[in-house]
């Protein structure tokens, strides 16, 4: 799977202030769960926030940021979308340059 987007347009017509949101905690498990099952040899390099917030929108946004030595390589990362009315996951775009040369630097 290279990258997918989804959008629910009768969103907007719902009354969100009425419905119950998912935690961020369980969104972010839906998130790593989709990585672990679509996001092949990438998974191992990358690294997942302590927490996510919300947005207006009721969606919750995690990019997992590609680490190598636990240097981070912020223009590399792995950007995950949950719906926070179903859990859903909305979007999966990897942004990930496979041409890096990440070698053992030592200091």
């Amino acid at each position: 799977l290279k990258s997918f987007y989804s959008y629910d347009y009768t969103r907007y017509n719902q009354k969100e202030k009425d419905e119950e949101l998912i935690d961020g905690s369980v969104a972010l498990e839906a998130a790593k769960s989709f990585l672990d099952k679509y996001a092949g040899d990438m998974v191992s390099a990358v690294k997942a926030p302590d927490s996510i917030d919300i947005s207006r929108t009721s969606t919750y946004t995690v990019d997992f940021l590609r680490y190598q030595n636990d240097i981070p390589f912020p223009r590399n990362y792995i950007c995950v979308e949950i719906d926070g009315r179903n859990g859903l996951i909305s979007r999966y775009q990897p942004v990930w340059n496979k041409d890096i040369i990440l070698e053992n630097m030592n200091f």
